[in-house]
């Protein structure tokens, strides 16, 4: 039942490796073990996995989608209604890419539904991903209603994602600090606070370039030339957004 759990690091090669074909060459090794063994369960839990790597190569049929011509999500996505491990993957991946391809809507769909089951996983690493993709959907949020009417979607992100941040970062730098920064800013720049919004993106992406997170350089550096965009700095703009491009 546990031999395929050896490759489980398949998660934590997505966000450290140095290229998609590391990670996707893990997962696609586990799933094959899975099969072999007749292990459906664990099948199941991974194969969003593969999705996931499969949507950022192209290779699916809509951008940030995970539906192609062996998985179809709408089907998954039902069978991943109950609550549990699978679900928690499943509504996770979904949310990195929907992060990635800045598909707004889908993103905080599906970080809802992350962060509901994240009780049911303590202490797996998708519950950091969780909370720091929800903090970016409610900052998005923010600043999309009038400027009175954010104080409750803002207490949201600072009491239950920000803090939560905050705290693993203090016992944990390398892993969260440029998590933590990159939140800061896109809070401050959700409140209002340009000032410090552009200081927290500068930290953030700084932070970012001392620790091996290809994906999460590359979406803060890309958050930080939209940022700029939006303030009418558009050289500084182009110049991150170039910078993005590359990273990714």
């Amino acid at each position: 039942t546990f031999a395929a759990y050896t490759f489980i690091n398949s998660s934590l090669l997505f966000d450290c490796a140095s290229t998609l074909d590391v990670s996707g060459a893990e997962v696609e090794v586990g799933l094959a073990i899975a099969k072999h063994m007749g292990d459906a369960v664990f099948r199941q839990r991974y194969l969003p996995r593969r999705q996931l790597v499969r949507s950022l190569r192209g290779e699916t049929r809509s951008p940030g989608g995970f539906s192609d011509d062996s998985f179809d999500e709408e089907t998954f996505a039902r069978e991943a209604i109950t609550p549990g491990p699978m679900a928690a993957v499943y509504h996770t991946m979904r949310m990195i890419s929907a992060a990635i391809f800045d598909d707004q809507r889908e993103l905080m769909r599906h970080a809802t539904q992350a962060m509901s089951l994240a009780p049911r996983t303590p202490g797996a690493y998708l519950v950091a991903v969780a909370h720091t993709l929800r903090a970016l959907a409610l900052a998005n949020q923010a600043r999309a209603l009038p400027k009175t009417e954010r104080a409750v979607v803002l207490q949201e992100l600072d009491s239950r994602c920000l803090q939560w941040l905050s705290l693993r970062a203090l016992d944990a730098p390398v892993n969260f600090l440029h998590l933590q920064r990159w939140i800061e800013a896109e809070r401050a720049w959700a409140g209002g606070d340009i000032q410090r919004a552009s200081a927290n993106f500068d930290v953030a992406m700084h932070q970012a370039t001392q620790v091996a997170r290809p994906w999460h350089r590359a979406l803060i550096t890309e958050r930080s030339g939209m940022f700029h965009a939006a303030q009418g700095e558009d050289k500084r703009a182009q110049a991150l957004l170039t910078q993005a491009c590359a990273l990714y």
